[in-house]
């Protein structure tokens, strides 16, 4: 299933704002995809707040949304 979210990541200039999916990376980090097509890899620390924009995939009878 894929998840689509408002990821908030603090950097030292500021607070920003992603629109992706998330997945884990390795045990401190994890890797967004941006609904732009950039691929960005985060400390797990940095990552202040989520929020599910989206839900796409297959459902228990195996047809897509």
């Amino acid at each position: 299933m894929k998840r689509v979210e408002k990821i908030e990541v603090r950097k030292t200039s500021g607070v920003y704002f992603y629109t992706g999916e998330i997945s884990e990376y390795d045990d401190d980090n994890i890797i967004i995809k941006t609904i732009k097509g950039e691929t960005i890899i985060f400390r797990k620390d940095q990552i202040e707040g989520r929020q599910i924009i989206e839900m796409k995939g297959n459902d228990k009878n195996g047809e897509n949304d």
